[in-house]
């Protein structure tokens, strides 16, 4: 199994998401898709920050922008997969982060990769055979700002215990 880690990290000013919420929400959910809130909208100011943010810091994490990149190629993980190395990471960061900034990862989650975003994360890390890119995903806000953090890894295919 590889340990080649990916990192992204972004930052944005909620209060700047209100007008594009308001006014722009249709083009904004096209661009960023469905992502990590369910529903074809974002419930809140707050949901949207988070979900553009999240993009950003997958952006970074990936290596750019390219087409048909959305947050749709993040499908939310079974719960009960387990804690894996790469949520190690996303809480050793979240630590560094608070002691140093005050930001508080509020909300974290673990994503398997899907698309081209999955096809172009495996292109960077080297696409070792039997594995996958997973993407463990943390964010939270202070004052008028959101952080989010971005780790993808390489994690093998776990058997399916019925075959």
């Amino acid at each position: 199994m590889s340990r080649d880690v990916l990192l992204g990290v972004d930052l944005v000013d909620i209060s700047r998401m209100e007008r594009p919420r308001r006014d722009l929400e249709p083009h904004f959910r096209n661009v960023l898709g469905t992502g990590l809130h369910t529903g074809s909208q974002a419930r809140s100011t707050v949901e949207l920050a988070a979900d553009f943010s999240v993009r950003e810091s997958l952006i970074k994490a990936v290596g750019g922008r390219f087409p048909g990149m959305s947050l749709n190629d993040l499908r939310p993980d079974d719960p009960d997969s387990g804690a894996g190395y790469g949520e190690h990471l996303l809480l050793a960061v979240a630590d560094q982060m608070r002691d140093t900034t005050d930001f508080c990862l509020t909300h974290k989650g673990r994503y398997l990769l899907e698309g081209p975003t999955a096809a172009h994360a495996c292109a960077r890390m080297g696409d070792p055979d039997g594995a996958r890119p997973v993407g463990y995903v943390g964010w939270g806000e202070k004052a008028d700002q959101l952080v989010s953090i971005v780790i993808v890894i390489d994690e093998p295919h776990q058997e399916d215990p019925l075959s």
